[in-house]
């Protein structure tokens, strides 16, 4: 993803703003919806990981879509077409997202409530996405 910002949030507060969004109709009938916590390049996500792991380090090594495409698993090139759609994306309005739902998860709390399943996924785990 190099250094462009990525448009992020926490699954659960994607589920709240879906259910403001029902509870509220009239306020977003006949418009697009486009959800953003918060906007952070892919090595500052690294960098908060680093800061939440003291026995670990996360390194983020840069690679472009071709490159990803070009690897060997069922699913590269979509994975690749979905980073170069999102490296073009216009940014979403994080302030747009917290009228709908006011708590949104920043990244560093997320982290650390999921620190757990963090490790898990690290380790290979099967986890439950939250």
């Amino acid at each position: 993803m190099e250094s462009v910002p990525l448009d992020i949030m926490a699954l659960q507060d994607i589920a709240h703003c879906v259910v403001n969004i029902f509870l509220r109709p009239k306020n977003h009938m006949f418009r697009a919806v486009s959800l953003a916590g918060e906007r952070m390049t892919v090595q500052h996500m690294a960098d908060h990981l680093n800061k939440l792991f003291d026995d670990r380090t996360i390194t983020y090594v840069k690679i472009t879509p071709p490159d990803f495409a070009s690897f060997d698993f069922q699913g590269s090139q979509d994975v690749a077409a979905m980073f170069t759609f999102l490296q073009k994306a216009a940014p979403r309005d994080t302030r747009a997202t917290r009228r709908i739902f006011h708590s949104v998860t920043i990244f560093d709390k997320w982290a650390a409530e999921n620190k757990d399943k963090l490790l898990a996924a690290m380790r290979g785990d099967d986890v439950t996405p939250t």
